[in-house]
């Protein structure tokens, strides 16, 4: 997660500012990192994806907890 040193930056605008849009763009991210990746894995994401972050979990055969951070985003960690 960046620090306030290293905030978060745009690396490619999407050409559609619909919220369900980026909210399925984040999951299918997270999607593919569980499917690459050993577990733990752990990723910031927006508190609307609460409910797909539990059911990734489920999916993938994983256990998941999430941490609030704020400004409406979690840490969930998957194990």
């Amino acid at each position: 997660m960046p620090s306030d040193a290293e905030p978060y930056e745009l690396v490619v605008p999407f050409d559609t500012d619909e919220p369900e849009f980026v909210r399925g763009v984040e999951i299918g991210m997270l999607h593919q990192r569980l499917r690459a990746e050993p577990l733990p894995i752990t990723a910031t994401i927006h508190a609307t994806n609460a409910e797909m972050a539990l059911r990734l979990a489920e999916a993938h055969g994983a256990s998941a907890s999430a941490d609030d951070l704020g400004s409406d985003f979690l840490e969930v960690t998957y194990s």
